[in-house]
């Protein structure tokens, strides 16, 4: 077992988070995550649609996700993960991610225990400069999603970005893992670990 938790996630986000027609959840069908957002909508308002400020081309980065994979606190979806380069080293070695770094994961709801084609919440991570936010230690966090279906539509279409009290599950989750990020399943990482051997790797799971 690596030193570093891994968040057993599949951060499922789908090109600018584009889809909607999603099933709606409710009462015991509803995850944790789909609660806090439920409660979240009446947190002063709906907040601005706009273009995403980072990570609008994620699709040309290393995706360190073979597939989309499973993640339960992603609100039970699929999901996958895309690094830019100032991260990719630090992310592969389980080091501490430098300023810059940006972590974008795509989400698909899911059925039957395999992901639809039905459009989740696109989940943004950027590491910024030493000051941004002291108790966050400067990571900035969004959850982007165009045409969420029902009853996450109260708003039209959300886009929550720190400081946005909206996005705290992201920072509450999260600040409980070694070096604030998620890694995928071992399984299903697209980098090779030192010391680790393909028929090895697949013994371990």
């Amino acid at each position: 077992m690596n030193a570093t938790r891994v968040l057993i996630v599949g951060f499922g986000l789908v090109a600018m988070a584009c889809g909607g027609g999603s099933k709606a959840k409710s009462g015991d069908d509803m995850s944790s995550m789909d609660k806090r957002m439920k409660k979240s909508m009446d947190k002063g308002g709906p907040e601005a649609w706009a273009p995403l400020e980072a990570g609008a081309d994620y699709k040309t980065w290393k995706k360190v996700s073979k597939q989309p994979f499973y993640s339960k606190p992603h609100g039970k979806r699929f999901v996958e993960i895309y690094v830019n380069d100032i991260a990719y080293e630090a992310y592969t070695t389980e080091k501490v991610l430098p300023v810059g770094s940006v972590l974008v994961k795509p989400s698909w709801e899911g059925k039957d225990g395999k992901p639809t084609t039905n459009a989740g919440p696109l989940f943004v991570m950027v590491k910024k400069e030493k000051g941004f936010s002291k108790e966050h230690n400067d990571w900035w966090y969004a959850i982007r999603w165009e045409n969420p279906p029902a009853p996450f539509n109260k708003n039209g279409n959300i886009y929550w970005r720190s400081p946005s009290k909206k996005v705290d599950y992201c920072w509450s989750c999260h600040e409980n893992y070694d070096n604030e990020v998620g890694l995928p399943p071992r399984a299903m990482r697209t980098w090779k670990e030192k010391g680790d051997d393909d028929d090895d790797d697949d013994k371990k799971e």
